[in-house]
């Protein structure tokens, strides 16, 4: 019951507009200001605990999100465009200015915070199984996506020690490999992002197998 009581607080439209509010003030001063001294657990918690909010108040307000979507898909769809464009100046913008590749690759900032709120939205109106054509369900199942989504949680931890281990295993012989023309520079940054993916929903996958052991891993 406490539980319940916590998640429709939260779920209070003011409250959220107020922890959206402090996160984009933790992100821009993470950014802009001074990265925060903490350690990686304890720093991701503090720029990433408004993608939990999303999750809870989603869980609970489908139909209502649904609805808002519907009423303002355009908007959110040229949202989507338009911070992922200004997501990429931006961080080349600051990357030529200082040189520090921080600046291009992190993800703490208040615009990706934005552009995945955005695209969030665009995805779920194109893959909620109520606004499917006949030919994207038969071609991607929506069980599929249910699936990917129960692993995910765990995912979200290890997906950085996955790129570090890829990164020093593999990952700066292959980008040395085929990163020499045009075409190989515009690859590499897919097939690096699939791998790490595609390792971390493997593991992800195989520990859920293990009874019980969800209650942890989510």
């Amino acid at each position: 019951m406490a539980a319940r009581h916590i998640c429709k607080i939260i779920s209070n439209k003011f409250v959220v507009l107020l922890l959206l509010l402090s996160e984009l003030y933790l992100l821009y001063h993470d950014y802009f200001v001074n990265t925060f001294k903490f350690a990686d657990p304890i720093h991701v918690a503090i720029l990433a605990y408004f993608f939990f909010i999303i999750g809870i108040v989603a869980g609970r307000n489908k139909e209502k999100i649904i609805q808002f979507i519907q009423k303002w898909k355009y908007i959110i769809f040229s949202g989507a465009v338009l911070s992922g464009l200004y997501v990429f100046w931006e961080g080349r913008s600051r990357f030529l200015s200082s040189n520090n590749y921080f600046n291009f690759y992190s993800q703490w900032r208040p615009s990706i915070l934005i552009y995945s709120i955005f695209i969030g939205l665009t995805l779920f109106f194109i893959f909620e199984k109520k606004f499917q054509s006949n030919f994207l369900e038969k071609l991607i199942k929506p069980n599929f996506f249910q699936k990917l989504s129960k692993l995910s949680f765990f995912v979200f931890f290890i997906h950085i020690a996955v790129l570090e281990s890829f990164w020093s295993l593999a990952g700066k012989n292959l980008f040395n490999l085929i990163t020499t023309n045009f075409f190989g520079r515009i690859l590499f940054d897919p097939v690096f992002f699939g791998v790490v993916a595609g390792i971390s929903f493997l593991i992800a996958f195989l520990l859920h197998k293990i009874p019980k052991l969800y209650k942890l891993t989510g």
